[in-house]
């Protein structure tokens, strides 16, 4: 297990990080008596280091406890008797990170130690752009909550992420599979909204049109926060003398940017679809059906 030895340096930075500061000020202990064998740092170490290195679950923990890079990994005091076994880390992990308050604060963690690193390794950035997203997670098998989802034709989870601009998870949320692309949107958005806004910095948040939804457009607006999500459509029917009154029909939908504004007017990318007699004066008697993608500027 020598491969393994690359795990000491995200170590080495999570220990310059303070990971153990933070542990111990977002997760609770349940022990209550003196029987503290493994402190909360080595078993949350064990459970989050155990992944990349390809463990996928604690039935490893046993063979893992004799591998020098992991042991490497524990506190120093740990590290010349053994490490946890799978019968505590499966308790760990089902009883004690399952808990209601430790399953939110856990998230609190990762984004602390997410700035954190940032921080350490750049200067703050005095603007945050928020992208959220919820695509599938396919499933084989009849695993709790899972459902089939219409959009994507399958049973599934329907996951829901929130990515700075430079591709970091910053929250993440497991749904049903059917349930609706901005369900629970406020739980994911807007504790990273406030905690970045008490650091200064300005929001912005993308979406795809199905976050576009008149309560996230209120409450974004409300915290003085920018948000590129709106949808715009338009239908134009004209009828003409000259034309035997044939109807024109005339589509436009696309997006308007909130945030991309040239000379203070909005950009609009719209796609269109036009079907009728030719809109060109000296061939109206034409008939034409055409469809376009065109950038424009809200007036």
């Amino acid at each position: 297990m020598i491969s393994d030895a690359w795990l000491l340096l995200p170590r080495e930075l999570d220990e310059r990080l303070g990971l153990n500061t933070l542990i111990e000020r977002h997760l609770t202990d349940p022990r209550t008596g003196r029987n503290r064998q493994f402190a909360m740092p080595d078993l949350l170490r064990q459970s989050i280091y155990s992944r990349p290195a390809g463990y996928g679950d604690t039935n490893n923990a046993r063979r893992l406890a004799e591998d020098p890079a992991f042991r490497m990994l524990a506190s120093r005091e740990r590290r010349e008797t053994h490490i946890p076994l799978t019968s505590t880390l499966h308790w760990f992990e089902t009883e004690v990170l399952a808990e209601e308050r430790n399953y939110r604060r856990l998230a609190r963690l990762h984004a602390d130690l997410l700035l954190l690193q940032r921080e350490a390794a750049r200067p703050l950035k005095r603007r945050l752009i928020l992208d959220i997203d919820s695509p599938e997670s396919p499933v084989h098998g009849a695993q709790e909550q899972s459902a089939y989802n219409g959009h994507f034709e399958s049973i599934c989870y329907h996951p829901l992420f929130a990515f700075n601009q430079d591709g970091d998870c910053l929250a993440a949320t497991l749904r049903p599979g059917n349930v609706h692309s901005a369900d629970g949107w406020e739980k994911i958005l807007l504790p990273i909204i406030e905690r970045h806004k008490a650091r200064g910095q300005a929001v912005v948040v993308r979406a795809d049109a199905a976050f576009a939804i008149p309560a996230l457009y209120e409450t974004l607006e409300r915290r003085g926060v920018a948000y590129a999500i709106r949808p715009i459509a338009g239908l134009d029917l004209q009828s003409r003398e000259e034309n035997n009154w044939n109807v024109d029909v005339s589509l436009r939908a696309g997006l308007q940017f909130e945030t991309v504004q040239v000379l203070g007017r909005n950009l609009q990318l719209l796609a269109e679809y036009f079907h009728g007699n030719s809109p060109d004066g000296q061939f109206y008697t034409r008939e034409v059906e055409f469809l376009g993608l065109g950038v424009h500027f809200h007036f």
